[in-house]
């Protein structure tokens, strides 16, 4: 997986503080602000013009029209992240120099040294409601990094070596470490067979014996991770560590009681952290208000997931936040229609009514609304379209969208990952600036 803006040349870079060091080596050159912007956004193919989409079936414009699902915006929240991710890879490879005897020896789990040098990994944590656009933000800014990099030469090793510069794994529903190292192990084998190896899978027999211990299978998977120089992980889903609190525990804790999530798996948890600690290598946690606010009940967690950077990602405030202005006039451009609709404020205010502001649903209401739309025969867009595919093809999530815009803790207790800004658990939220 690899970006064009990685080819090029770092000739104009007047100080490069990573010189010599080949796990970056490969890596783009540092990019500028507006470099990332750049590389960031991604519009799909317009419409093609009125007359020629006259001459296109419906029934084949609303295949077209699903491109509209890859676009993709980025703003300052974007850029943000893309500098904690940087700095998480190139910090990281910083410390693990494979030219440093220290590394090999941290690898092999010999004692090499005073443990005081060695350097943790760096690690970073993402929090936003369902739908928010979380996972998309984060691994769009990790594709701009090669995933996997091939060296004829590697210091200390004879023939080709392959190093893996980012996996990305959902922590399992179980929330159970085997779980968790069996998820690790599967997506390194589906990453790396086509590469690595011509179709070997590393893993293989390992996951067919029928009893695995979780701590064994941590082990295996992290001392390949680390053999490979595995440069950054994004464990995304992180609530799911945590047991979900019945409805009736959440109603309680609108009157004011303490809810506590429990963790599913205590070893779990600890063997990420302490592999983040070990190994040097970074690591990005995302998830729910929920699962991230019950990591936060512990300062040694919070303080360790922080320590590189901490995004909060919200749904849109409201009608007239310039970042949903800038969405749905980006979005109104993608009318499979011959009389087109305004994207104007109304078109913006029955949008929001219907979303609360939640990226994923603004897409999704975008498409149900031309399938509305196509059910007619005049051949145009119109805002009652939209307000018919709420109450049909969106129909389900409604109820939870009303929740998400009356902020009444009652009603958003209902749904297990919509915690309300009343709530203990966003004590330690701050608003997004």
């Amino acid at each position: 997986m690899r970006c064009d803006v990685h080819s090029s040349p770092h000739a104009h870079i007047p100080y490069d503080p990573y010189a010599g060091n080949i796990l970056t080596s490969k890596l783009s050159h540092i990019l500028e602000r507006k470099e990332v912007f750049r590389s960031l956004l991604h519009s799909p193919p317009l419409p093609p013009d009125p007359e020629t989409l006259q001459g296109i079936p419906k029934e084949v414009r609303l295949h077209m029209l699903m491109d509209v699902q890859d676009l993709h915006l980025p703003n300052p929240d974007s850029y943000r992240m893309f500098t904690t991710v940087d700095l998480l890879i190139r910090q990281g490879y910083r410390s693990r120099s494979p030219t440093n005897p220290r590394t090999w020896g941290r690898i092999s789990g010999e004692a090499q040294g005073s443990t005081a040098n060695r350097v943790p990994g760096g690690a970073a944590l993402v929090v936003g409601p369902s739908g928010v656009g979380k996972s998309v933000a984060i691994l769009k800014t990790l594709s701009l990094y090669p995933q996997i990099i091939k060296h004829e030469h590697f210091p200390h090793l004879v023939g080709t070596h392959h190093q893996v510069v980012w996996l990305s794994v959902n922590v399992p529903s179980s929330g159970k470490m085997g779980d968790l190292a069996v998820s690790l192990m599967t997506e390194w084998d589906d990453l790396t067979s086509t590469t690595v190896a011509d179709g070997h899978r590393r893993f293989s027999q390992t996951l067919s014996r029928l009893r695995n211990r979780g701590p064994d299978l941590m082990n295996e998977w992290q001392q390949v991770a680390q053999s490979h120089f595995l440069g950054c992980l994004h464990l995304d889903e992180v609530q799911n560590f945590f047991k979900l609190p019945t409805l009736a525990q959440r109603r309680k804790a609108m009157k004011g009681d303490s809810l506590e999530l429990s963790i599913v798996d205590d070893m779990a948890l600890k063997s990420i952290l302490t592999f983040v600690n070990m190994s040097g290598i970074p690591i990005i946690m995302s998830g729910t208000p929920d699962g991230v606010a019950a990591l936060a009940k512990r300062f040694s967690n919070i303080q360790r997931l922080v320590r590189s950077g901490f995004h909060r990602m919200d749904p849109y405030s409201g009608p007239e936040d310039p970042d949903f202005i800038t969405f749905m006039s980006h979005i109104s451009r993608y009318q499979y229609v011959i009389k087109r609709l305004p994207a104007d404020s109304a078109l913006r205010e029955v949008f929001y009514a219907m979303t609360a502001g939640v990226n994923r649903l603004v897409i999704a209401l975008w498409i149900a609304g031309h399938r509305c739309a196509y059910e007619r025969s005049a051949d145009d867009l119109r805002i009652s379209d939209f307000e018919k595919a709420s109450r049909t093809y969106l129909a389900p999530a409604m109820d939870a969208v009303q929740a998400l815009l009356s902020k009444d803790p009652s009603l958003m207790c209902r749904y297990e990952d919509m915690m309300p800004k009343g709530d203990q658990v966003w004590a330690f939220m701050p608003e997004r600036s």
